[in-house]
């Protein structure tokens, strides 16, 4: 579970990363890109304490990735971060006829993560506790499932998480199953998150997505989604480094 801890008058959120046993994810309280080296030191040990083995943090700029890299972090991936006008007109969805977009209703945590973990590698495959995170990051959330409507019972093809902030929307989790993919499941469930933002005006929607994933990045270019000129990058130090 979620532990607080204080350092040097500051506040951080140490949040257990499902995709690597033993590391936390590392969450200041005020936004901030990078640490000074004495309260890295301090959260490590902070960190050791409640028996994590290494702490990641975020950084939004290259630059402050390599002064974090200074600190003894090594970076472990990046994320493609895109933006797109509120205003922009919404295109018309194009999933399969045997494919609806529902509200989430019978289907828990648990059913999502199934297809969450046939969709991530294992760094990013979120548990139940991070999905919930994630979900009550922002005042205002909205959950979408892809079901199909074909002969036979009901199937979870996909589901999309999404959040708003002030004037900001957030398309937080994409996940299509992997036999589903390449219908159009997830180009209607991004299509449902811009309905929605719309609906509460949002004037942007953001999205992230790992740098080597070309086809959910092609997905949100088309979509009308610009990039954005610096990327997020995830970084990774061990508590006894």
């Amino acid at each position: 579970m979620n532990s607080y801890v204080r350092a040097a008058g500051r506040r951080f959120k140490l949040s257990p990363w499902f995709g690597m046993p033993g590391a936390a994810l590392l969450v200041p309280q005020l936004p901030s890109s990078t640490l000074p080296s004495f309260l890295v030191e301090q959260l490590t040990d902070l960190a050791s304490e409640r028996g994590y083995s290494s702490i990641l943090f975020q950084s939004d700029t290259q630059r402050s990735a390599n002064a974090m890299e200074e600190l003894g972090f090594e970076i472990v991936d990046s994320l493609y971060v895109l933006v797109r006008s509120g205003d922009l007109p919404i295109p018309n969805s194009s999933a399969a006829q045997d494919i609806a977009i529902r509200r989430v209703r019978q289907y828990s945590y648990e059913d999502l993560m199934k297809v969450d973990h046939r969709c991530f590698n294992d760094f990013w495959k979120q548990d139940a506790l991070m999905m919930e995170d994630a979900r009550t990051s922002t005042p205002r959330s909205h959950i979408r499932v892809a079901v199909t409507t074909g002969m036979g019972a009901e199937e979870l093809a996909g589901f999309c998480l999404y959040g708003l902030g002030a004037h900001a929307a957030y398309l937080q989790r994409i996940a299509v199953d992997p036999s589903h993919q390449r219908k159009g499941v997830g180009r209607s469930l991004a299509i449902e998150g811009l309905r929605w933002a719309r609906r509460w005006r949002a004037r942007r929607v953001s999205v992230n997505t790992q740098a080597s994933n070309e086809r959910a990045l092609a997905l949100y270019l088309n979509l009308g989604f610009n990039l954005y000129p610096e990327r997020l990058w995830i970084l990774k130090r061990d508590c006894g480094g």
